[in-house]
């Protein structure tokens, strides 16, 4: 079975993470040694030395906990031992940005005559705004993927086959591309690129507050809204513009792929006066004004 080098990550990361927290203890751990204390201290470590974000410290936990799993299933350490192990996986919702129909629309009037690269990735981003294709997928894009008024491909992270209608801006955009798609920078590359642009969008000079939880305790720092931007954003867009223009989410998780409900809500990142104004308009409609 081929296991593809998203998928393997976050275990990556997290033995990263161990392997620092040893260096700093001074000494190896095996897995007989894994114990409730171990894995308290690690945990302690990755707040108070490393100070890493709540979620990143949870999922770290939990990854080590799945490698302690599998080694549970592997005979290496006793179901006695693993069944006394416990993790605070304590999460919380990520305060991200997505750009709304009218800041798509800003970034597609954009134009820099000096920068044929600004514009083509600013065409990039856009079709992944409309597409809610990850860089990963939209990066790979070419003239056979675009079928019959539709996008056909097949997602690298997740290997979900996904059909997606082309919507008019991606329309504009292709037709720009008669011999296909320019070759797509790295997802890093893309980011430095993407926040140059956005620098230079009125309407993304506004403020944005990001919440994280760090050493136990709140933390906000306040951002131009510019410098939050990179591919991911483009995900969010899609699922949260669908979501505020009334989409059946079955059909948004269709497009993005998501499996569980729960995944996907987390990729709307609708403002409570967003949400307010969509139940608005519902009793409008019910109601009449």
């Amino acid at each position: 079975m081929l296991i593809k080098r998203d998928s393997i990550k976050p275990y990556c990361s997290a033995k990263q993470a161990f392997e620092c927290f040893e260096v700093a203890k001074r000494r190896k751990f095996h897995l007989d040694q894994i114990n409730q204390d171990l894995i308290d201290e690690f945990e302690t470590y990755l707040v108070e030395v490393k100070k890493l974000a709540l979620n990143t410290k949870s999922k770290y936990l939990q990854t080590f906990m799945l490698m302690a799993s599998y080694a549970k299933q592997k005979k290496l350490i006793s179901n006695e031992t693993f069944a006394n192990l416990k993790i605070n996986v304590i999460r919380e919702e990520s305060d991200n940005i997505y750009l709304n129909e009218a800041e798509i629309n800003d970034l597609m009037d954009y134009k820099n005559p000096e920068s044929s690269r600004h514009e083509y990735i600013r065409d990039m981003f856009v079709i992944g705004c409309w597409s809610g294709l990850r860089h990963s997928d939209f990066s790979r894009l070419s003239q056979k993927n675009f079928i019959e008024s539709r996008i056909r491909t097949i997602q690298q992270k997740v290997g979900e086959k996904v059909v997606i209608p082309i919507h008019p801006l991606v329309k504009q955009i292709l037709l720009k591309y008669p011999d296909g798609l320019p070759k797509c920078p790295s997802s890093q590359k893309f980011n430095d690129y993407l926040k140059e642009i956005g620098e230079k969008i009125p309407s993304l000079q506004k403020e944005f507050e990001k919440r994280t939880t760090r050493e136990y305790k709140v933390e906000t720092v306040t951002f131009k809204k510019w410098r939050c931007l990179t591919t991911h954003c483009c995900r969010r867009s899609f699922a949260t513009n669908e979501f505020l223009n009334g989409t059946n989410e079955s059909v948004i998780m269709a497009i993005t792929g998501h499996r569980s409900q729960t995944t996907f809500r987390a990729y709307v990142k609708a403002t409570q006066d967003e949400k307010a104004d969509l139940l608005q308009k519902e009793w409008d409609r019910r109601y009449g004004k």
